[in-house]
C-alpha cells in the first residue's frame, strides 16, 4: 500500500379544536402562506423534482400540534397554515430526496434529524448528490403574522469532494484503465449523526466507512482538468471545524492488488460548503489543494478565512469580510475607520487605514483587519513587519495606494527569531526588503494581487526578498491563487527555504519567478496549477534590461552545491510566452556562473514546456 499524509400547495389541517374565546385564521381569510425554498443551486439538478418537505408545528412549550409531509415540484412550494389568534409557534422544515427514507429520519418530538451512514451506500446516489438535505425554521409564527412569510432551507451537511490531477496520466491509465474505469473509492471519517431541527446543534459521534464508488461522472466543482474521484456526505457545524479524511483509492482489474491511500489531516468542513480536495492522488509527485467554498456562491468566488471574496480580472472583491468576533462592518463605518485590531483586554482598537496608523498597529497588535473593499493610502516603506512571533493581515478585498504599496521586513532580525506573516485577500500589495540575520521566515500570501504598468516596470513586484551577500537567514513562502499583471518581475528572492505557488496567475510578467538562490542552503520549489500568460521577454528587447536571463519561471543556484534545489513544477499552463523558454535554470548573461538544478516538470500545458539547464 503507498500511503500519503415546488409548486404543490400543502393545507394543512387545524392545530387545535377552536375555542369560544379564540379566532381561527385561514389562508385567504386572515391565515398565514409560507413559502419554502430550497438552494437556488438545485435549480439546475434534475432531481429537485424528488425532493419531499416534512414540516412541524410547536408551540410556546414546544409541543408538537401538527406535522406532516408534502412533495416539491421545482424549488419552491408554498405552505398554508390555519393558526390561532393570540398564539405563538415554531414551524420547522426538513427536505430530503424520496429516496432517502432509510438515511434520515426526523423526530418531530426530538426535534432532531438522524443520519445513517451505512445506508449512503449506492454508489450513483452518492456520487449524483441524492443523499443533499435541507432544514429551516421560523419562529414567533401566529395567526396574527402577516402573510407573505418565507424561508430559504440551508443544507446541515458539508460534502467533501476528492478529485485527481494526473487521473489521465499514462502511467495512471495503465493501471486503473482509461478515465478510471478500474477505480474504487473508500471514504472515511468520523462525524455527528445528529442535529438539532431548529438550531443546527450537532450530537452523537460516529465512525464512517463508505463505498467502495466507483469514479463519479460530474463535473468536479472547482472546474476543468480535474477528474472526480469521490464525493462523501457528512453532517458538519455551521462555523468551520476541522477534520481527518481518508480516502482509500484501490484498483478493480483483475490479477492487481495496486492501491493508494491519501490521509488528508485537520481538513475543514462547514455545513452548507464544499470541502474540495484535488491534486496529483495517484502519482510520486503526491501535491493537494484544500478549497473550503460555499454552495450559493459563483465559481469566481471563494471563502477564505472566513471571508467570502470574488476574485475577477485580477482584483479581489469582498462580498462577506472576516472581522473579529463582536465587530461589523457597520462598525467601522460607525466609527469613521477602515481597520481594526483587538487589545489584550478584548476591546476593539479602531484606526485609519493610511500607512502611519497601519505601522503602529503592527507594532501594537498580531492580528489586523481592514474594512471591507476599504482603501489603504500609504508612503514608501512605512508598513513594516516587526520582530513578532506571528503577524496575520486579513485584507477584505481592500486596496493599497500610492508610495510604493508595501509591508516592508526589518533591516535585520535576530539570530534565531521565528516570523511568520499571513497576508489574505488585499489588492496592490508588496512584501520588501532583504533582511540580515540568521532568522526564519515564514510568509503565506493567499489571493494577493498586483498591477503594475508594463514589462519594464521594475518596481511593482509582489515580493522581492533580496540579499546578494551574507545571506544567513532561510525564508520560506506559499503563495496561493495570487495574482500579477504588467510587470517585469511578479516575485523575486534570493533567499534558500522552501516555496509553494499554487493557483497562481501572471499575465503579461517579464519574469513571474525569479528565484537566484545566493546561499549554500538548499531550497524546494513547487510551482502547481499556475497560469503564465504572455510571460517572458524576447530576446531580442534590449530596450527591457531583463531580456538576456527572462522566463516565465526562472531558478538559478548562484552558490551551490549541485542540485541543492529541487523544483517541481506540475499542471501549469504556458500561454503564449515571449521569452526563448518557458522554465529557464541557468544565467545567459556574460561571466556567470551556476550550479545545476534538480527539477521534474509534469502535467503541464504544452506537454513538454521547454526548459533550458545549460
Amino acid at each position: 500500500m503507498k500511503k500519503i499524509n415546488y409548486l404543490v400547495l400543502g393545507a394543512a389541517g387545524l392545530l387545535l379544536a377552536s375555542c369560544a374565546n379564540e379566532d381561527l385564521k385561514s389562508p385567504g381569510n386572515g391565515g398565514l402562506e409560507i413559502t419554502i425554498n430550497l438552494p437556488s443551486d438545485l435549480a439546475t439538478r434534475a432531481d429537485e423534482a424528488q425532493m419531499k418537505l416534512y414540516y412541524a408545528v410547536y408551540d410556546s412549550n414546544d409541543a408538537v400540534v401538527e406535522k406532516d409531509n408534502i412533495s416539491f415540484s421545482g424549488t419552491q412550494t408554498k405552505l398554508g397554515l390555519n393558526l390561532l389568534s393570540g398564539k405563538e409557534y415554531t414551524v420547522a422544515f426538513f427536505a430530503q430526496n424520496a429516496a432517502c427514507d432509510g438515511v434520515y429520519a426526523f423526530n418531530e418530538a426530538t426535534q432532531t434529524v438522524s443520519v445513517s451512514y451505512s445506508a449512503m451506500n449506492n454508489s450513483d446516489a452518492n456520487n449524483t448528490g441524492v443523499y443533499d438535505c435541507f432544514y429551516g425554521s421560523i419562529a414567533d409564527v401566529s395567526g396574527d403574522s402577516e402573510t407573505g412569510l418565507s424561508v430559504t432551507l440551508y443544507r446541515p451537511l458539508a460534502q467533501i469532494n476528492w478529485g485527481a490531477t494526473d487521473l489521465d496520466a499514462a502511467t495512471v491509465q495503465n493501471i486503473y484503465g482509461e478515465n478510471g474505469a478500474n477505480v474504487y473509492a473508500t471514504l472515511s471519517t468520523t462525524a455527528a449523526n445528529s442535529f438539532n431541527i431548529l438550531t443546527g446543534a450537532l450530537s452523537g459521534e460516529e465512525k464512517i466507512d463508505l463505498g467502495p464508488f466507483q469514479v463519479p461522472t460530474a463535473t468536479y466543482p472547482t472546474g476543468t482538468g480535474i477528474d472526480y474521484v469521490a464525493m462523501q456526505y457528512v453532517l458538519a457545524p455551521k462555523t468551520s471545524a476541522v477534520y481527518d479524511l481518508n480516502l482509500a483509492i484501490s484498483n478493480n482489474a483483475e490479477g492487481t492488488d495496486e492501491t493508494t491511500e491519501v490521509v488528508v489531516t485537520a481538513a475543514p468542513l462547514q455545513a452548507n460548503y464544499r470541502t474540495n480536495i484535488y491534486g496529483s492522488l495517484f502519482t510520486d509527485n503526491f501535491n493537494i489543494n484544500i478549497q473550503l467554498a460555499d454552495w450559493t456562491v459563483p465559481a469566481n468566488e471563494v471563502d477564505m478565512d472566513g471571508a467570502v471574496v470574488e476574485i475577477e480580472n485580477g482584483v479581489v472583491t469582498c462580498i462577506t469580510p472576516k472581522l473579529p468576533d463582536g465587530v461589523t462592518q457597520e462598525d467601522l463605518e460607525a466609527e469613521g475607520a477602515g481597520a481594526v485590531a483587538i487589545d489584550a483586554d478584548g476591546n476593539p482598537v479602531y484606526f485609519k487605514p493610511i500607512g502611519t496608523d497601519i505601522n503602529k498597529a503592527l507594532s501594537s497588535y498580531d492580528e489586523i483587519y481592514f474594512a471591507k473593499n476599504a482603501v489603504i493610502t500609504t508612503g514608501q516603506h512605512t508598513m513594516v513587519i516587526p520582530n513578532r512571533a506571528s503577524t496575520t493581515i486579513h485584507g477584505n478585498g481592500a486596496t493599497i495606494t500610492e508610495g510604493a504599496q508595501d509591508f516592508a521586513l526589518m533591516d535585520s532580525y535576530p539570530d534565531g527569531a521565528e516570523i511568520n506573516l499571513t497576508i489574505s485577500n488585499l489588492n496592490g500589495m508588496r512584501v520588501w526588503n532583504g533582511p540580515a540575520g540568521t532568522f526564519t521566515m515564514n510568509i503565506n500570501l493567499t489571493n494577493c494581487t498586483l498591477k503594475g504598468t508594463g514589462l519594464t516596470d521594475g518596481t511593482h513586484n509582489l515580493v522581492m526578498t533580496r540579499r546578494d551577500t551574507g545571506v544567513d537567514g532561510t525564508i520560506n513562502f506559499v503563495l496561493q491563487n495570487c495574482y500579477v499583471q504588467d510587470s517585469q518581475v511578479g516575485f523575486h528572492t534570493t533567499f534558500p527555504g522552501t516555496m509553494i505557488f499554487k493557483d497562481c496567475t501572471f499575465t503579461t510578467v517579464g519574469i513571474p519567478l525569479n528565484i537566484a538562490k545566493k546561499a549554500t542552503r538548499p531550497a524546494n520549489i513547487t510551482v502547481t496549477g499556475c497560469d503564465f500568460e504572455t510571460c517572458g521577454i524576447a530576446y531580442s528587447d534590449t530596450s527591457n534590461n531583463a531580456y538576456d536571463y527572462a522566463a516565465p519561471v526562472r531558478v538559478v543556484d548562484n552558490a551551490g552545491p549541485d542540485d541543492s534545489i529541487n523544483l517541481l513544477v506540475e499542471y501549469c499552463t504556458f500561454t503564449g510566452t515571449t521569452s526563448p523558454d518557458n522554465i529557464l535554470l541557468m544565467d545567459y548573461r556574460s561571466g556567470k556562473t551556476w550550479f545545476p538544478v534538480k527539477y521534474t516538470v509534469v502535467g503541464c500545458t504544452p506537454d513538454d514546456p521547454s526548459v533550458r539547464a545549460e
